[in-house]
This record gives structure tokens, C-alpha cells and sequence, in this order.
């Protein structure tokens, strides 16, 4: 599910993840089953992998957010 995002060129959002209120940047790669709360910002050419959710929290272009992880208030 993905409501009220803008997605960047080249990003790739795999099966099973709900996207809300985030900005994906370019040449991104979400997913699975990754879970992006509101108020997200995801720069340029980062990672967000299997079962991680983020809220209220910027990633920096080219990092990784690998596994089983929580980046939140």
C-alpha cells in the first residue's frame, strides 16, 4: 500500500510494503515487507530492507537499514 508519497526515478518497492507520507529518493531499493510511516525521507540511493519500519526519521543518501530494525521517535 502506498498513500500520499512521492517516489523518486529508479526506485525499486518490493511485495508487501506499506508506504505512508514518505519521500523515497532516487535509485532506492524498499522491501519486503518494509513499513515507511509518516514524515519519512529517504535521500538518494539508500536501502531499506526486509522488516524494518521507520518513522519520523531521514535516512542519508547511500545508507543501509538492513534488517529487523526500528529508526523512530
Amino acid at each position: 500500500m502506498i498513500s500520499n508519497s512521492r517516489i523518486e526515478s529508479g526506485t525499486k518497492i518490493l511485495a508487501n510494503c506499506v508506504i505512508e507520507n514518505t519521500v523515497i529518493g532516487k535509485n532506492s531499493k524498499v522491501g519486503p515487507f518494509a513499513r515507511l510511516r509518516p514524515e519519512t525521507v529517504l535521500a538518494e540511493a539508500t536501502h531499506i530492507g526486509n522488516f524494518v519500519e521507520i518513522k519520523k526519521a531521514q535516512i542519508g543518501p547511500g545508507s543501509k537499514v538492513n534488517h529487523l530494525s526500528y529508526v523512530g521517535d
